[in-house]
């Protein structure tokens, strides 16, 4: 099974209220902004679902190449998602490796 079908059959176990709520996420079209909104929105649930996750990691390790390519520090975007800098650099250093490899 592949990513999308993985996410399609996570998506298939959300309630109606979490399909809209993921459907608004994916509409941001800034990708540090789409994670803090994520991020923000899992802290008041407690935990965040598969999908959720995934959506959030996506929109990290974008905006993560995107701040090192306009050479901007990430504790900046760390701040601006809600993470202390360690956690950002978790959940996004292995692909910013396998992108620079």
């Amino acid at each position: 099974m592949d990513a999308s079908a993985g996410t399609l059959a996570a998506l298939d176990g959300l309630s109606d209220a979490d399909r809209d709520t993921y459907a608004a996420f994916v509409r941001i079209a800034d990708d540090a902004e789409r994670a803090a909104a994520i991020t923000a929105w899992g802290r008041q649930r407690g935990n965040l679902r598969k999908p959720f996750t995934t959506l959030r990691t996506d929109a990290l390790i974008k905006a993560r190449r995107q701040a090192e390519r306009d050479g901007r520090k990430l504790t900046r975007l760390a701040r601006r998602v809600g993470f202390d800098p360690s956690r950002l650099s978790r959940l996004t250093r292995a692909s910013s490796e396998g992108a620079a490899a």
